[in-house]
């Protein structure tokens, strides 16, 4: 009876040591990615909106992948608190540049639908349209500075190498599209609208 437990126990059944599919969160970056490469070509300010809220969820979905508890093990292991607090910023800085374009399309709308209004009613006779048209062509030099001075204030590219640097290890081939993601393209359409 010994003998044929030791039989048994000297091999063992194959087992699958890699997953299936990849995880979900991956998934959904990928996914976020290709909606905002299909959107690229639009520039309403609906679209503008669109593309920005898809920014913050690209951003949780980057973060929802920081906290798996495969990387959580390896940032431990490594012991990069100074990484770690790097992309912390890296991650406040891209948040904080969506909420600044986020609030100047909101002025740039609300600046154009005042300014069709006033033409519509036509109450404000030649030297009030002018006004009118001045105080639109001022508030879209406010948001081309204010998304401008964003902008300078963001280092994105030194963000995702920070990135690709923590969890590429992790997922290897995985986060190379995240470089190619068209924030500054994004930008550049916020200002021509």
């Amino acid at each position: 009876m010994a003998a044929s437990h030791n039989q048994k126990s000297g091999f063992h059944a194959r087992s699958r040591s890699f997953p299936t599919r990849p995880n979900p969160i991956i998934t959904q970056l990928d996914e976020h990615l290709c909606r905002s490469r299909a959107s690229e070509g639009a520039s309403t300010s609906s679209s503008l909106g669109c593309k920005v809220s898809s920014l913050q969820d690209l951003h949780d979905c980057v973060s929802k992948l920081l906290l798996l508890p495969l990387n959580q093990q390896a940032i431990a292991q490594e012991n990069t608190g100074k990484l770690i607090d790097e992309l912390l910023d890296g991650s406040l800085q891209v948040l904080d540049l969506c909420n600044t374009a986020k609030d100047a399309l909101l002025q740039t709308k609300e600046s154009a639908h005042e300014l069709q209004s006033n033409l519509r009613r036509r109450c404000c006779g030649e030297t009030g349209l002018a006004n009118e048209v001045k105080k639109y062509l001022t508030s879209r030099k406010v948001v081309k500075r204010t998304i401008h001075q964003a902008l300078k204030r963001r280092r994105t590219s030194t963000l995702m190498n920070r990135i690709k640097r923590a969890v590429s290890p992790l997922y290897p081939g995985q986060f190379y599209v995240m470089e190619q993601y068209p924030v500054q393209r994004l930008s550049l359409k916020c200002l021509d609208y």
